[in-house]
């Protein structure tokens, strides 16, 4: 429901229980609205929906029309900072699809005059819908083709003109993060899980760029937060099995990794980030028969001639020693933590920084000789059977612990 650009939708345009409950509303609530949105030829499945909904900045979105059609992928682009159903309808939506489900009509109408009495304290945006929906595309365009200084200036635009938009935040967010400003990431992160809480998107992103910022015990807060809410998340689960495998804890990263599973068991980085967690418990036989299980699930690394990762910033690379143990030669660049590993094993080649496209060329060519590939992928497996590239959380605590010692003593 639109707060600008609305028009009268009359009660039989409903096919639903909720048609004609206008008697339930407040005297001075207004019928209901919707805004004329044309949609794209593809109809509710078009990502394009989605994104025609949010540039209209949305407060709430209220579904009523369930499992009747396919409105989850359009429901779970989060395109409203509040989606609502009703328990009226046939089969409806729910949880973590909808964020809200009233028990009837009157239920709504007092949902719907509580948001009103709030939006009468909030300062108007000096822009109609049409107007903030084009300054949004040109923020976002920007952002798509690279131009980051104009799509920083947009961003900045729109939340000045809206600061309450949880995607623009977002986005910024996402900005200031690719231009290497960690601290301005985590600030617009912040902003946009403090408008929108089940804002899946923003909290993952908020989570790992916590971890890659040293912050494990904060990555996994804003898991178990989000972990409340929808304890069935995968993504969830995941972010906060690598965050319990940051803070060392492998119980109770085992754990997140298993449930994980439980709900998708054909995921390759799980299964391997699972046996990480059971090695670091000491369960070294386990920890292989899940390391199998990734290779199982995840024939491609095994059928691939070998693997790219051209990073431009990168904590370690966990993928790049999951190659390695499966034999696969590697093309990486040396911001990744774990290319020494590609080095020393002779495995494959490690870009030299900054970035050079042509050199990346040339090396990509040198990678598809025979003669070198077949080199390489037994480097690689000879190097994974010889050197512990498991084994890293616990060596680098090893280090930590040793090199306090020595301090000490030498006090």
């Amino acid at each position: 429901v639109p707060r600008a650009a609305t028009l009268p939708l009359p009660g039989d345009a409903f096919e639903s229980p909720l048609a004609g409950s206008h008697a339930a509303m407040p005297e001075s609530m207004p019928p209901a609205a919707v805004h004329a949105l044309p949609l794209p030829p593809a109809g509710l499945a078009d990502p394009a929906t989605g994104r025609h909904i949010a540039a209209l900045d949305p407060d709430i979105l209220i579904d009523l029309v369930g499992l009747t059609a396919a409105v989850g992928p359009l429901l779970a682009q989060r395109p409203a900072r509040r989606i609502v159903t009703c328990m009226l309808l046939a089969a409806p939506n729910d949880l973590p699809l909808v964020d809200d489900i009233v028990p009837s009509a009157e239920s709504l109408a007092a949902l719907l005059a509580g948001a009103r009495d709030e939006w009468a304290t909030l300062p108007s945006a000096p822009l109609d819908a049409r107007a903030m929906g084009e300054a949004w595309e040109a923020a976002v365009r920007a952002h798509q083709q690279g131009d980051h200084a104009a799509a920083q200036l947009q961003y900045s635009r729109v939340l000045d003109l809206q600061p309450r938009f949880a995607p623009a935040h977002y986005l910024r967010a996402i900005l200031c993060r690719q231009r290497g400003e960690p601290a301005a990431a985590r600030d617009g992160f912040a902003a946009a899980l403090a408008l929108a809480p089940h804002y899946l998107d923003a909290r993952l992103a908020a989570a790992r760029l916590a971890q890659d910022c040293g912050d494990a015990a904060g990555a996994a807060r804003l898991c178990a937060e989000g972990l409340a809410e929808h304890p069935r998340q995968v993504e969830l689960l995941r972010t906060a099995g690598l965050a319990e495998l940051a803070r060392r804890d492998g119980g109770a990263a085992a754990a997140f990794f298993e449930r994980a599973l439980a709900i998708e068991p054909t995921d390759g980085d799980t299964h391997y980030n699972h046996g990480v967690a059971l090695q670091m418990q000491g369960e070294p036989a386990a920890a292989a028969r899940a390391y199998q299980r990734a290779l199982t699930v995840q024939p491609g690394m095994l059928a691939a001639d070998f693997m790219v990762h051209p990073a431009y910033s990168e904590n370690t690379g966990t993928t790049l020693v999951e190659a390695l143990a499966s034999g696969l030669p590697v093309l990486a660049t040396d911001v990744c933590g774990f290319s020494f590993h590609v080095a020393n094993a002779r495995a494959g080649i490690v870009l030299p920084s900054p970035f050079d496209q042509a050199a990346c060329n040339r090396a990509f060519a040198g990678m598809l000789e025979p003669d070198s590939a077949n080199q390489r992928r037994a480097n690689a497996l000879s190097y994974a059977a010889r050197e512990d590239i498991y084994g890293c959380h616990e060596r680098a605590a090893e280090i930590i612990e040793e090199t306090i010692r020595r301090k000490l003593e030498a006090k």
